[in-house]
């Protein structure tokens, strides 16, 4: 269900039992760890941790794609999920954006630590969102046979992006 130490693209498969639920707060553990191994490398050296970043940003942004292609159609059918799903879709474009942001060859150094520093606020804002809103609303509505079968289909399209992402 998560991905392999140390890799973003290399991850073990979605279980039967897991749902879509548990695929994605696990992802989020796994983010917001490679986040803060990347704050280390940074301080020891700056020209690692900017090399370690695409691979990063491909996994935020196949994540990003994954649950705005597969959850977030599925929850706008459940009513009062709407201003919810609003506030979860901006938090992903604000996220995007800081991905892009840090991908500038142009930043020094302490320009990126800082960007870094955005992105991770914009990724908090959106878990904490997520986790303590959105998908407990979700998880009431959703069957857990269909939040099962979300979860594999989630993770296809993540493959494929990353897959993409990484040529």
């Amino acid at each position: 269900m998560t991905f392999a130490p140390g890799s973003l693209t290399v991850r073990e498969p979605v279980a039967a039992t897991d749902t879509i639920f548990q695929v994605l707060a696990h992802e989020h553990r796994d983010l917001e760890a490679e986040l803060a191994a990347l704050h280390v490398r940074a301080a020891e050296n700056m020209v690692a941790a900017r090399a370690m970043f695409p691979k990063i940003a491909a996994a935020i942004l196949a994540h990003l794609h994954a649950e705005d292609a597969v959850l977030m159609p599925r929850l706008a059918q459940i009513p009062g999920l709407s201003q919810m799903l609003a506030g979860s879709r901006a938090d992903h474009a604000r996220v995007e954006s800081e991905t892009l942001a840090l991908d500038r060859p142009n930043l020094t150094d302490s320009e990126w630590l800082r960007a870094l520093r955005r992105l991770e606020a914009e990724l908090v804002r959106l878990i904490e969102r997520e986790e303590a809103h959105v998908y407990p609303a979700a998880r009431r509505a959703l069957p857990p046979e269909e939040a099962k079968l979300l979860a594999r289909e989630l993770r296809r399209i993540e493959d494929r992006e990353l897959a993409l992402m990484m040529r």
